[in-house]
């Protein structure tokens, strides 16, 4: 369950487990990636119902500026200290796999402009940026310090 109780993985939510690689160490989550097609990345009546403005116009940047016929991570990260080990590249490779197994070409992901660390890791992995998204005016991107969201796209 994500957010909510009332948001199960079965009513049309964007997270699907099926859409999971996770990475674990004595039976605990250290790394994961959650993807899903780019045509299930949008606004959903459950979102559209229960969501303030403010969080509905920062879902609404990802949506406009989706990848069209990619695979989108929503979510990508690699707890330390299990950083700097190669469980990133693993996670990585398992989602690219997995979207060329469903007829996917490119693979996409945003990252945060602070967030220099990912932006490298994403790069050394064959992602680059195709497009960076001024979010310096928007609260949400306001309330976490960050200017500019990069696009991200890797052709697998």
């Amino acid at each position: 369950r994500v957010y909510n109780d009332t948001v199960d993985f079965d009513n049309h939510y964007m997270y699907k487990s099926t859409n999971v690689v996770k990475a674990t160490h004595r039976d605990k989550v250290v790394g994961a990636a959650i993807g899903l097609p780019h045509n299930n990345v949008g606004v959903t009546p459950y979102m559209s119902n229960h969501f303030n403005t403010e969080k509905k116009a920062h879902i609404q940047v990802y949506v406009d500026n989706k990848v069209a016929d990619a695979w989108f991570i929503e979510q990508f990260i690699v707890k330390p200290p299990f950083t700097r080990q190669g469980m990133g590249t693993q996670i990585l490779n398992k989602v690219k796999i997995y979207a060329h197994d469903n007829s996917y070409s490119k693979v996409s992901i945003f990252c945060y402009d602070k967030n220099t660390g990912s932006k490298t890791f994403l790069e050394s992995q064959g992602f680059s940026v195709t497009k960076t998204i001024d979010v310096s005016s928007h609260p949400f991107f306001q309330s976490i310090s960050v200017n500019n969201l990069h696009q991200m796209v890797c052709t697998i």
